[in-house]
């Protein structure tokens, strides 16, 4: 129970730490393995990419599926299994939006990373947000479909960027 408290005091310190930090959203053990692997201090779940796994849209995966892949996902990793008093987000497409919502609530702010392409960590931190989730689900899926259309169309460019095993074994631990 010691070592639980202290993963969860930790995690709230993240959030109480002044500036923001990056807390990525893995959709599965790969991903959660890999970003951890990279040196992410937190990991957060994300119920639409899970049901993008499973070829669904967000909302239409059971409870008993999001909580096994919230169990799997912790599982992997040293994080608590309480998060800090964060509330959600709706994906905010203007900094002064985070400014905004930052100044209304009592609370950590959460950012989802869409709309705001060519801000750092370090405006959105001064603008009041507390931690950072990207859309890296979205962002593999993309190009998935970019190389699966090239080979569509009988190209392989796509080839010269993957992650071969030594690197991922340097995730993997």
């Amino acid at each position: 129970m010691r070592m639980q408290r202290e993963k969860a005091e930790c995690f709230r310190d993240l959030h109480e730490r002044d500036g923001a930090f990056v807390i990525p959203n893995p959709w599965d053990a790969v991903s959660a393995r890999l970003l951890e692997g990279m040196g992410f201090e937190a990991l957060a779940t994300t119920s639409a990419r899970l049901a993008t796994t499973h070829g669904r849209l967000d909302g239409d995966v059971s409870l008993a599926q999001k909580l096994a892949y919230i169990e799997a996902i912790r599982r992997l990793q040293a994080f608590a299994e309480v998060g800090a008093d964060v509330p959600y987000t709706p994906t905010l497409g203007a900094l002064e939006e985070v400014i905004t919502l930052a100044s209304a609530v009592d609370k950590p702010v959460n950012v989802l990373i869409a709309g705001l392409s060519g801000v750092t960590l370090d405006e959105l931190a001064d603008a009041g947000a507390n931690r950072i989730g990207a859309g890296l689900a979205r962002f593999a899926a993309a190009r998935l479909a970019g190389a699966a259309q090239e080979m569509c169309e009988g190209g392989f460019t796509w080839f010269d960027h993957l992650l071969f095993g030594a690197d991922m074994k340097r995730f993997f631990g």
